[in-house]
């Protein structure tokens, strides 16, 4: 699972204590977050765009499987995370890994763009400045539509997604081979994750967990 704009993996902590008995579950995480005091917002993070993000976590995610002996995996993010995943699942299928689904939580894939409107008033300065670093990266960085990825992509979308529906409809034609699932979950970008609704998304992983065998 991959990090978010503005949080860390602990987002899934949630979700993860509900699919640990189908899974191992690994998350991925900007270590420059944690750099730093709160007081010091000038600390850099530690990539320069989308890119840059997908190539690492890719080589932590091969050198992982390579470890235990694994070639498949499933792969997700929320949001930011969820953009720098779909990249990610081009370098893993081009040295042989397959990816069996590909897990998006309110990802702007499609004409990725940052908001403004949020309010992140619950965050710490420093989540706040990750948030909108990550937003910039996402504004310079666009998906393109080759190499086409070959995992299932199901789309958690937030019944008060900022998402529009162009958006969500392109791509199921855009980005995979494979079949493209959206799927309503209650609340907004920020709460989609809550406790209560990773007890009901827990179900969708387990069912996934039959592709791995």
């Amino acid at each position: 699972m991959i990090h978010a704009a503005g949080a860390s993996v602990l987002s899934y902590r949630y979700l993860t204590k509900e699919v640990l008995t189908e899974f191992e579950v690994i998350g991925l995480d900007d270590n420059s977050f944690y750099d730093t005091s709160d007081t010091d917002l000038e600390s850099p993070f530690a990539f320069a765009s989308v890119a840059d993000t997908a190539s690492e976590f890719a080589l932590a995610i091969r050198s992982v499987l390579e470890e235990r002996g694994k070639t498949t995996c499933l792969l997700g993010g929320w949001s930011f995370g969820g953009v720098v995943a779909v990249e990610i699942i081009r370098h893993l299928e081009a040295h042989g890994i397959k990816v069996i689904a590909c897990l998006l939580f309110d990802s702007p894939i499609v004409q990725p763009k940052a908001s403004s409107d949020h309010d992140l008033s619950g965050l710490s300065r420093r989540a706040v400045a990750h948030f909108h670093h990550c937003s910039s990266l996402l504004t310079q960085h666009e998906v393109q539509p080759t190499p086409r990825i070959h995992a299932h992509i199901i789309h958690f979308i937030a019944s008060q997604t900022f998402l529009d529906d162009q958006a969500i409809a392109s791509l199921s034609t855009s980005l995979t081979t494979k079949e493209v699932q959206t799927r309503v979950v209650e609340g907004n970008h920020f709460n989609m994750l809550s406790e209560s609704n990773s007890i009901a998304l827990a179900p969708v992983f387990k069912h996934l967990s039959h592709l791995m065998c």
